[in-house]
């Protein structure tokens, strides 16, 4: 792969229903916090939209996050920045 290659990452959560309001706050809070990071291109969560093979049910709700790195490397440092650490926390809610 060539250095100048961009990098796609993406990332699925399966969050309770109840906990849903306070892992979008979560998620804000990283998105913002990550604006800036070197070579980022794009961060975004989606939500599944129904359909007839839906994952998300009553009790969970499939989202994902989806990200778009100048490079391997920008990923990688992204992932040892101490606020990326909210995604560790994002999965326990």
């Amino acid at each position: 792969m060539p250095a100048s290659a961009k990098v796609y990452a993406f990332l699925t959560f399966h969050v309770r229903t109840g906990r849903l309001a306070a892992f979008c706050e979560a998620c804000a809070e990283l998105l913002e916090a990550s604006a800036h990071d070197r070579g980022r291109l794009r961060m975004a969560f989606h939500r599944e939209l129904p359909w007839a093979r839906s994952i998300s049910t009553e009790e969970f709700t499939l989202l994902m996050m989806e990200q778009t790195w100048e490079t391997s490397a920008d990923l990688e440092l992204h992932g040892y920045l101490e606020r990326s650490k909210l995604t560790h926390g994002i999965s326990e809610l």
